[in-house]
């Protein structure tokens, strides 16, 4: 019994996540104001573990907040 309420809560959880996912409006890039993708493909580490993406249009790092990142991967917004 338990195990079923475990997977239905799985299940439930996972449904949540992307119905916000695709609810959510997308981010524009803090340079040229472009829609950011709303999945992305991580250019290297920093991106895969910390999210973010690079703006196709102005080639802007941007981080998964939406502010603008250094070339470094620091926040230059501050």
């Amino acid at each position: 019994m338990i195990l079923i309420s475990g997977v239905i809560g799985a299940i439930g959880g996972a449904l949540g996540a992307l119905a916000m996912a695709f609810l959510l409006p997308k981010k524009p890039c803090p340079r040229c104001a472009e829609p950011l993708p709303r999945f992305r493909k991580p250019s290297g580490a920093r991106d895969a573990m910390r999210g973010g993406w690079d703006c196709a249009a102005c080639g802007a790092r941007v981080a998964r907040n939406g502010s603008l990142l250094s070339e470094e991967g620091r926040d230059v917004s501050t």
